[in-house]
């Protein structure tokens, strides 16, 4: 026997209580009697019901305590089980999986309060001096007990174990046990809900499983960006996954700054991810939360927030003789940036921008800050010029560089560059048969980046690429402070300062997922589909599993039925005594 919940077993001390109460001392009735006959009579009487009193006093008590041994074994969660056996020549690992997936609940209690459950029945079971040891999974493979024989160390450590928010792998925790472990006859335990592909190890594994095919459905995917065109607003992103084979109705609220927006009803279909969106207006800073209704077995994926940090703006002066009208409109859709213009003859180094650009135009000197070249017309610092324009080739380009992400590059894009060579200072992160097209790099301490072609004129800026590609320049010219990150809501996130007060606090729920959205903003996946899929993957034997027998949910709802059937035939039989 085991307590899921050890505290438990100290309110066992309460059964002293009603065998102590019976056993007071009873009042004493005093009784007239006429005659000496009746004497004899009512002492015949007194003898037959001291002997029932005494059977009635033990069956009182007997019941009574049963009535509390029930109701304190389904409140501890008691499980029954006989416990493995392990080898005393051997090593025994046991492998509980800590994984997100493991908080799923299934009937009174969750999957990772079963499995540690039975992991303690097993540590119980130990033959003496056999060496055992404790591995998590998640979010990475970690020894909590060193190799030992002391069953109270690991009983202790499985006891403060709980589930993590993060995805865990059984195979690399088998792949660390059968590394560390070298040379050693080990035997594993593997205590999961089989939420995993099936792993490749050549230990011994005996399989341990919870959890059944229970159906899901969550956010998978929830971020927030700013827009700027075509006028200022907050665009919202979500994506709600259906991990079963039937349909399902839910409802999403959308609530800023705990202030809930109306609620869009959503039809689910099976086994499909649904994307939603929302357009809201200017937000400077505030709490976005996201939360799905009627929640399921499965809290952490039923809400989402994004705490969105005040917008900073970088300052930007753009240096042309004439508005390039695709840039300039690029530059203005990024609302991370300031863009400011001025001609080539009123620009001078020193003007507190953060980046500058010169088009088509190349000064005699400039200042410390970053810099964007775009078709520079003659040879300088930064960049030599190996002569006229000339036809593009194939296009090759790097496909780890930072100005390429999300950008698809397709024939035909730019038609004509002018030739230049690669400088030592910078890395080409396309390049062609006339020369490079984009280069980018550090140069005496600034970062800098050259077009060798001018946008207006291709037919890239004509193109859903083009803007991509100038944010991805900006996000490397400008680096921001930080990517947005995942922290616990229940931690509290920080807001920062408005105009309405002072910062505030972002708090959630245990084991819900907070986005920190900072600039610039963009769409941030909470998690993997993968995560809110909580059917079992894992193909091993089922029959061969150790974690048969009796469900304890089962076992636990029996325990209370019997305390209630208990209590009304005791209140029936001292019903019917009264009446008698």
């Amino acid at each position: 026997m085991h307590f899921l919940k050890p505290q438990a077993s100290w309110l066992l001390l309460l059964l002293v209580i009603p065998v102590v109460l019976y056993l007071l001392p009873l009042p004493r009735h005093r009784r007239l009697l006429p005659s000496i006959l009746l004497w004899l009579r009512v002492a015949q009487r007194q003898g037959l019901t001291a002997r029932r009193n005494i059977l009635r006093l033990v069956g009182s008590i007997v019941t009574s305590v049963l009535v509390l041994v029930l109701i304190i074994g389904a409140y501890g969660r008691l499980v029954i089980g006989r416990p493995p056996r392990g080898t005393e020549t051997g090593l025994v690992v046991v492998v509980l999986d800590t994984s997100a997936s493991m908080q799923a609940t299934e009937g009174a209690a969750s999957r990772f309060e079963r499995a540690r459950g039975h992991a303690g029945i097993l540590v119980e079971g130990l033959r003496p001096r056999t060496r055992a040891a404790l591995v998590t999974t998640a979010p990475a493979p970690r020894l909590r007990v060193r190799p030992t024989t002391e069953a109270a160390a690991l009983t202790e450590a499985l006891r403060q174990l709980a589930a993590s928010d993060a995805p865990g792998s059984v195979a690399a925790a088998l792949a660390w046990i059968e590394k560390a472990f070298a040379g050693e006859e080990v035997r594993v335990h593997v205590f999961t809900d089989g939420a995993c592909e099936t792993p490749e190890s050549k230990l011994t594994v005996t399989w341990h499983l919870f959890g059944g095919d229970l159906g899901n459905a969550g956010i998978v995917a929830f971020g927030v960006r700013r827009i700027e065109v075509p006028e200022p607003s907050v665009f919202v992103h979500a994506r709600i996954g259906n991990f079963s084979d039937t349909p399902r109705s839910v409802e999403l609220v959308l609530s800023r700054d705990a202030a809930p927006l109306e609620p869009k009803p959503v039809e689910l279909p099976a086994e499909s991810v649904t994307s939603l969106s929302w357009r809201l207006p200017k937000v400077d800073a505030g709490l976005l939360k996201l939360v799905m209704r009627p929640g399921d077995g499965f809290s952490l994926d039923d809400s989402a927030a994004a705490v969105l940090a005040p917008l900073t703006r970088k300052r930007v002066i753009l240096v042309a003789e004439k508005p390039p009208i695709h840039l300039l409109a690029a530059l203005r859709a990024n609302s991370s940036v300031q863009t400011f213009m001025t001609k080539p003859e009123n620009y001078r180094p020193g003007l507190g921008s953060a980046l500058t650009v010169f088009v088509n135009t190349l000064p005699a000197q400039m200042g410390r800050e970053s810099v964007l070249l775009v078709n520079p017309p003659s040879s300088g610092p930064l960049v030599k010029l190996a002569g006229a324009t000339a036809p593009v080739g194939a296009v090759t380009h790097d496909p780890m560089s930072p100005l390429l992400r999300h950008v698809t590059w397709r024939t035909g894009f730019v038609r004509k560059i002018s030739s230049a060579e690669t400088p030592t200072w910078a890395e080409a992160a396309l390049t062609s048969p006339a020369g490079p097209l984009l280069l980018a790099g550090m140069y005496e301490g600034r970062r800098a980046v050259v077009l060798s072609f001018d946008p207006e004129t291709e037919p890239l800026a004509r193109t859903r690429t083009f803007p991509i590609l100038v944010s991805n320049i900006i996000d490397y010219l400008v680096p921001q402070r930080t990517d947005a990150s995942l922290v616990r809501a229940a931690h509290g996130a920080p807001v920062g300062s408005t105009a309405a007060g002072p910062p505030r606090q972002a708090e959630g729920r245990q084991g819900g997922r907070t986005t920190r959205i900072r600039e610039p903003a963009s769409v941030v996946n909470l998690c993997d589909a993968d995560e809110s899929d909580l059917r079992p993957r894992l193909k091993v034997d089922r029959s061969a599993s150790a974690a048969g027998g009796m469900p304890p949910a089962f076992l636990w709802t029996c325990m209370i039925v019997a305390a209630v059937v208990l209590l009304a035939v005791e209140a029936i039989l001292y019903h019917r005594r009264i009446l008698e």
